[in-house]
Protein backbone atom coordinates (compact mmCIF):
# COMPACT_ATOMS: atom_id res chain seq x y z
CA UNK A 1 0.00 0.00 0.00
CA UNK A 2 2.87 2.40 0.64
CA UNK A 3 4.19 1.95 -2.87
CA UNK A 4 0.78 2.51 -4.08
CA UNK A 5 0.41 5.59 -2.18
CA UNK A 6 3.94 6.82 -2.96
CA UNK A 7 3.46 6.11 -6.98
CA UNK A 8 0.30 7.38 -6.72
CA UNK A 9 1.48 11.17 -4.88
CA UNK A 10 4.56 11.34 -7.42
CA UNK A 11 2.43 10.92 -10.36
CA UNK A 12 0.05 13.62 -9.05
CA UNK A 13 3.21 16.31 -8.87
CA UNK A 14 4.76 14.92 -11.70
CA UNK A 15 1.66 15.70 -13.52
CA UNK A 16 0.82 19.35 -11.64
CA UNK A 17 4.54 20.44 -12.64
CA UNK A 18 4.01 20.39 -16.54
CA UNK A 19 1.13 22.67 -15.85
CA UNK A 20 2.70 26.44 -14.81
CA UNK A 21 -0.77 27.67 -13.91
CA UNK A 22 -1.12 25.31 -11.17
CA UNK A 23 -0.55 26.15 -7.15
CA UNK A 24 1.60 24.16 -5.33
CA UNK A 25 2.55 24.83 -1.84
CA UNK A 26 4.37 23.22 1.30
CA UNK A 27 3.33 23.11 4.42
CA UNK A 28 4.22 22.79 7.87
CA UNK A 29 1.44 21.46 10.60
CA UNK A 30 1.01 20.74 14.16
CA UNK A 31 -1.90 19.80 16.36
CA UNK A 32 -3.37 17.57 18.55
CA UNK A 33 -4.84 14.28 17.79
CA UNK A 34 -7.73 12.66 20.16
CA UNK A 35 -8.16 9.22 19.39
CA UNK A 36 -10.78 6.82 21.13
CA UNK A 37 -10.30 3.32 20.40
CA UNK A 38 -12.86 0.81 19.92
CA UNK A 39 -13.18 -2.72 20.42
CA UNK A 40 -13.24 -5.22 23.61
CA UNK A 41 -9.98 -4.26 25.32
CA UNK A 42 -10.15 -0.77 24.25
CA UNK A 43 -11.15 2.44 26.89
CA UNK A 44 -14.19 4.29 25.34
CA UNK A 45 -12.20 7.22 26.95
CA UNK A 46 -10.54 9.42 24.73
CA UNK A 47 -6.74 9.90 24.59
CA UNK A 48 -4.80 13.81 23.54
CA UNK A 49 -1.77 13.50 22.06
CA UNK A 50 0.71 15.96 19.99
CA UNK A 51 0.80 15.73 16.17
CA UNK A 52 3.08 17.13 13.84
CA UNK A 53 4.17 16.64 10.21
CA UNK A 54 4.69 18.46 6.62
CA UNK A 55 1.46 18.79 4.34
CA UNK A 56 1.72 19.27 0.44
CA UNK A 57 -0.96 20.86 -1.54
CA UNK A 58 -1.75 20.86 -5.40
CA UNK A 59 -4.55 23.09 -6.61
CA UNK A 60 -6.51 22.26 -9.77
CA UNK A 61 -8.77 24.97 -10.31
CA UNK A 62 -6.57 26.74 -12.88
CA UNK A 63 -5.67 23.52 -14.36
CA UNK A 64 -9.57 23.15 -15.31
CA UNK A 65 -9.80 26.83 -16.35
CA UNK A 66 -10.90 27.16 -20.12
CA UNK A 67 -8.79 29.95 -22.54
CA UNK A 68 -11.33 32.49 -21.62
CA UNK A 69 -11.85 32.44 -17.86
CA UNK A 70 -15.55 30.67 -18.36
CA UNK A 71 -15.16 28.09 -15.58
CA UNK A 72 -12.96 27.11 -12.87
CA UNK A 73 -13.26 24.18 -10.65
CA UNK A 74 -11.38 24.69 -7.18
CA UNK A 75 -10.80 21.49 -5.87
CA UNK A 76 -6.76 20.49 -4.27
CA UNK A 77 -5.25 17.46 -3.84
CA UNK A 78 -3.35 17.52 -0.37
CA UNK A 79 -0.93 14.54 0.80
CA UNK A 80 0.35 15.14 4.35
CA UNK A 81 2.97 12.68 6.67
CA UNK A 82 2.39 13.04 9.66
CA UNK A 83 3.40 11.73 13.36
CA UNK A 84 1.21 10.64 16.12
CA UNK A 85 0.20 8.70 19.16
CA UNK A 86 -2.59 6.13 19.68
CA UNK A 87 -3.26 4.83 23.54
CA UNK A 88 -5.05 1.52 23.83
CA UNK A 89 -6.08 1.10 27.25
CA UNK A 90 -7.80 -2.46 28.86
CA UNK A 91 -8.65 -3.05 32.47
CA UNK A 92 -5.25 -3.18 34.14
CA UNK A 93 -2.81 -1.53 31.21
CA UNK A 94 -2.36 0.85 28.98
CA UNK A 95 -0.46 1.06 25.54
CA UNK A 96 0.96 4.21 23.72
CA UNK A 97 1.08 3.28 19.87
CA UNK A 98 3.94 5.32 17.55
CA UNK A 99 2.20 5.93 13.96
CA UNK A 100 3.40 7.43 11.14
CA UNK A 101 -0.23 8.57 9.28
CA UNK A 102 -0.26 9.54 5.97
CA UNK A 103 -3.59 11.01 4.70
CA UNK A 104 -4.16 11.76 0.83
CA UNK A 105 -7.28 14.05 0.53
CA UNK A 106 -9.46 15.93 -2.27
CA UNK A 107 -10.49 19.08 -0.81
CA UNK A 108 -13.41 21.78 -2.16
CA UNK A 109 -12.21 24.86 -1.82
CA UNK A 110 -14.61 28.50 -1.50
CA UNK A 111 -13.05 31.20 -0.52
CA UNK A 112 -11.40 30.63 3.16
CA UNK A 113 -13.12 27.33 3.74
CA UNK A 114 -12.24 24.28 2.27
CA UNK A 115 -14.25 20.42 2.56
CA UNK A 116 -12.54 17.22 1.76
CA UNK A 117 -12.36 13.41 2.03
CA UNK A 118 -10.42 10.81 1.24
CA UNK A 119 -8.29 7.49 2.63
CA UNK A 120 -5.29 6.87 5.07
CA UNK A 121 -2.54 5.05 5.97
CA UNK A 122 -1.04 4.19 9.07
CA UNK A 123 2.77 2.70 9.39
CA UNK A 124 3.93 1.69 13.05
CA UNK A 125 7.66 2.27 14.16
CA UNK A 126 9.68 1.85 16.84
CA UNK A 127 8.03 0.08 19.95
CA UNK A 128 5.21 0.46 21.71
CA UNK A 129 5.20 1.71 25.37
CA UNK A 130 3.43 -0.51 27.73
CA UNK A 131 2.37 0.52 30.94
CA UNK A 132 0.81 -1.53 33.96
CA UNK A 133 0.49 -1.32 37.78
CA UNK A 134 3.28 1.51 37.49
CA UNK A 135 5.52 -0.17 35.69
CA UNK A 136 6.37 1.25 32.37
CA UNK A 137 7.85 -1.09 29.41
CA UNK A 138 9.22 -1.17 25.79
CA UNK A 139 7.93 -3.61 23.76
CA UNK A 140 7.67 -4.60 19.65
CA UNK A 141 4.77 -4.62 17.85
CA UNK A 142 4.49 -8.50 18.05
CA UNK A 143 5.04 -8.64 21.18
CA UNK A 144 1.97 -6.67 22.24
CA UNK A 145 -0.01 -8.80 19.35
CA UNK A 146 -0.55 -4.95 17.13
CA UNK A 147 -0.52 -4.41 13.41
CA UNK A 148 1.82 -2.56 12.58
CA UNK A 149 -0.60 -1.27 9.34
CA UNK A 150 -3.82 0.93 9.92
CA UNK A 151 -6.09 2.26 6.76
CA UNK A 152 -8.87 3.98 6.84
CA UNK A 153 -11.00 6.99 5.71
CA UNK A 154 -10.61 10.51 6.58
CA UNK A 155 -12.96 13.54 6.42
CA UNK A 156 -11.98 17.30 6.69
CA UNK A 157 -12.69 20.56 7.11
CA UNK A 158 -10.55 23.83 6.76
CA UNK A 159 -10.04 27.32 7.25
CA UNK A 160 -7.47 29.40 5.73
CA UNK A 161 -6.00 32.96 5.02
CA UNK A 162 -3.65 33.40 2.14
CA UNK A 163 -0.83 36.25 2.73
CA UNK A 164 -1.62 39.38 0.61
CA UNK A 165 1.96 39.56 -0.20
CA UNK A 166 2.47 37.03 -3.34
CA UNK A 167 5.73 35.99 -2.06
CA UNK A 168 3.63 35.23 1.41
CA UNK A 169 2.08 32.05 2.94
CA UNK A 170 -1.04 31.67 3.96
CA UNK A 171 -2.04 30.17 7.45
CA UNK A 172 -4.84 27.71 8.41
CA UNK A 173 -7.07 25.46 10.88
CA UNK A 174 -7.35 22.06 10.06
CA UNK A 175 -10.09 19.67 11.51
CA UNK A 176 -9.90 15.88 10.51
CA UNK A 177 -11.81 12.84 11.32
CA UNK A 178 -10.40 9.47 10.82
CA UNK A 179 -11.75 6.10 11.16
CA UNK A 180 -9.97 3.03 10.45
CA UNK A 181 -11.03 0.13 8.47
CA UNK A 182 -8.50 -2.33 9.68
CA UNK A 183 -8.41 -4.63 12.78
CA UNK A 184 -5.16 -4.16 14.85
CA UNK A 185 -5.26 -6.55 16.83
CA UNK A 186 -3.46 -9.72 16.12
CA UNK A 187 -5.51 -11.35 18.80
CA UNK A 188 -8.76 -12.42 19.46
CA UNK A 189 -10.31 -9.00 20.03
CA UNK A 190 -11.32 -6.94 17.30
CA UNK A 191 -9.86 -3.32 17.64
CA UNK A 192 -10.20 -0.33 14.98
CA UNK A 193 -8.91 3.45 15.66
CA UNK A 194 -11.05 6.52 15.61
CA UNK A 195 -9.81 10.07 16.07
CA UNK A 196 -10.44 13.73 15.70
CA UNK A 197 -7.26 16.15 14.79
CA UNK A 198 -6.97 19.69 15.40
CA UNK A 199 -4.09 21.34 13.84
CA UNK A 200 -2.85 24.41 13.02
CA UNK A 201 -1.11 24.79 9.57
CA UNK A 202 1.38 27.07 7.60
CA UNK A 203 1.89 26.81 4.01
CA UNK A 204 4.94 28.31 1.49
CA UNK A 205 4.46 29.03 -2.13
Amino acid sequence: MNKIYSVFLLSIFGWSSASQSQEIMYGLRAGYNYNSISGTIASSSAFASLETGTSYSVGLASSWDLSNGEMALPFEFQADIEWMRLQLEGTSSSRFIPYFRAPLILRYVSGTLSIGGGGYGSLGFGKVSSTSAGTNTLETFDEVSLEKLDYGAVATFGYRIKSEDPAGGAFGIDARLYAGSKDIDKSTNIVTTKSLEISLVYFFY
